[in-house]
């Protein structure tokens, strides 16, 4: 948190969980009166102490933290999470349709209209023989003329 808003919006959002009825807060905490809602609202400054004695009532405390132990308490010793170089079957499909709308959209194929969407289809792939080798159907797999099968499927 780095705003008095920030804080002001924590705290609102915390009191919300629970059921505390904040009208004699101030008193309670030796505090002027207006001041538990003034710091609620965000509407003006408060002394480092009465948000110590709010923040005490509620069941947090105030911690300063150096700005780099910080950053390695959030992101970890070593440093920020990489993207994994594994893929999912999401994104390993996601990417195959990518290739395939690119390869063509890069044969004058256009993308906007609906009928592009289609799997276009020519005279030859109709008439021709099934692939019967892994290599044809790997083949035939890549260029989209035919899904890829589980092993019982087949």
């Amino acid at each position: 948190m780095k705003t008095i808003d920030d804080i002001s919006s924590f705290l609102r959002y915390e009191l919300s969980l629970k059921t505390y009825n904040h009208s004699g807060l101030d008193a309670e905490l030796g505090l002027v009166e207006g001041t538990f809602v003034r710091i609620l609202d965000g509407a003006g400054d408060y002394t480092v102490m009465e948000l110590m004695a709010v923040l005490k009532k509620l069941g947090f405390e105030l911690e300063i933290f150096d700005q780099e132990v910080l950053r390695h308490m959030r992101e970890g010793p070593a440093g920020p999470v990489q993207e994994s170089p594994v893929k999912t079957k999401v994104q390993i499909a996601v990417e195959r349709i990518r290739t395939h709308s690119n390869s063509t959209t890069a044969a004058g194929i256009s993308s906007g209209d609906a009928e592009s969407t289609k799997q276009q289809v020519s005279l030859s792939d109709l008439t021709s023989t099934p692939p019967r080798t892994e290599e044809e159907i790997r083949r035939a797999i890549a260029e989209g003329r035919i899904a890829e099968l589980k092993p019982d499927q087949a």
